[in-house]
């Protein structure tokens, strides 16, 4: 379904089995790819599911709904970043423009602009900030249309 491959490459009853998998995956064009001895993290390091560190991490949340809104934000607070909350896209373009975000996490269906009409407007703007989509609609085809209109990553609901 993702347009890769799933392999058995070793089984042993008792012991497990060893998979091979291989995805195509699209670097998108902002992405510079370093090697792991240059990264400032080690992204490979484990992280305490209970206690990630966001602490003063800015994430702007475009979405209409108060649910949503509610959710992400309390599970974001619990990682100490602060999120500031956009009802819609049109909001989400004036606030994304103010510069202070490490991260925008923005819904595709919503009212007065919705999340490609948004992000295709930073994009022209100049707008370089990584901007995920989310979205309750799983489809490839969905993740492909994300892309196109300028979202640097894809995430379904419930995320």
């Amino acid at each position: 379904a993702l347009g890769g491959d799933f392999v058995l490459t070793q089984s042993e009853i008792g012991k497990g089995s060893v998979f091979e998998v291989e995805l195509p995956v699209r670097v998108p064009d902002l992405v510079k790819l370093v090697p792991l001895s240059a990264a400032k993290t080690n992204p490979l390091a484990p992280i305490d599911p209970k206690h990630p560190d966001l602490n003063g991490f800015e994430v702007l949340l475009v979405e209409d709904s108060p649910d949503n809104q509610y959710l992400i934000q309390k599970m974001l607070e619990k990682t100490g970043a602060h999120i500031t909350v956009a009802n819609n896209g049109a909001e989400g373009v004036d606030l994304a423009m103010s510069g202070k975000y490490g991260v925008i996490l923005m819904d595709i269906q919503m009212p007065v602009m919705d999340g490609h009409q948004a992000v295709r407007t930073l994009r022209r703007q100049g707008y370089k900030v990584p901007v995920v989509a989310l979205t309750a609609h799983a489809m490839k085809d969905e993740g492909e249309r994300a892309t196109q209109s300028g979202f640097s990553h894809f995430l379904t609901k419930p995320i």
